[in-house]
């Protein structure tokens, strides 16, 4: 009997542990790898790149390429994501990213936002306005074979649709479109990023409770 209320202690620890893992870690969507270099001259540009939310999830924290890993010098960065039905800003994405500011992870830094953005079903695109070759370089992948970039479908929870632009220094919806899969079947620019965390499943939240409980019961019952 011992044996047995240990080991579904022990299995209602783990299940708890890996539930409160999973919402601890954030998953980077737009992965710029250490060591990509700008390629894309002219502008500047505003630059979007569009994404479809199939799993309701959180925007914990949003990004920009930083060319050479160096920072952004005297320029202000703006970076935000856009709800495509409507070419309008969803509150609370907008940041600004100027000198060294920012927790850099491979070729891009990072702000974390106060607070956590959701995202409900449907198509968005991140966009970040003011690169060019006076300003902050971007990376085009279809100047290039290279296949460096990456997107994570954060397990089947977003899928990565079409690039766009516009001409600007100024956060604003660009309208120029088809620059995505399967022209280009990488993230069409190393521009504007985010982290991305899953709303869990009801039924995966009761599993995590009924875990807790369990445990704490059998832990009662061993000291009783």
């Amino acid at each position: 009997m011992k044996t047995l209320i240990s080991a579904q202690r022990v299995l209602a620890v783990i299940g708890a542990s890996l539930f409160l893992a999973s919402q601890l870690t954030a998953s980077v969507v737009y992965n710029n790898p250490t060591g990509t270099v700008g390629n894309q001259t002219g502008g500047p540009w505003i630059l979007g790149m569009d994404f479809q939310v199939n799993t309701p999830g959180y925007v914990t924290a949003v990004g920009a390429f930083d060319n050479g890993t160096n920072g952004f010098g005297s320029i202000s960065l703006q970076v935000s994501i856009y709800d495509v039905s409507s070419g309008t800003q969803v509150p609370g994405t907008a940041v600004s990213f100027t000198g060294n500011q920012g927790t850099l992870i491979d070729s891009s830094r990072f702000l974390t936002l106060a607070t956590p953005v959701l995202l409900a079903p449907g198509t968005y695109s991140i966009v970040a306005a003011d690169y060019g070759a006076t300003t902050e370089v971007n990376y085009n992948s279809g100047y290039t074979s290279s296949t460096s970039l990456t997107f994570d479908t954060v397990g089947g929870a977003l899928t990565m649709l079409d690039g766009r632009y516009d001409a600007g220094s100024s956060l604003a919806f660009p309208t120029i479109t088809g620059f995505g899969p399967p022209t280009w079947p990488n993230p069409v620019f190393a521009a504007g990023t985010f982290d991305f965390l899953i709303v869990p499943e009801p039924s995966t939240i009761s599993l995590a409770v009924l875990g807790l409980a369990t445990g704490a019961l059998l832990a009662f019952r061993r000291r009783n």
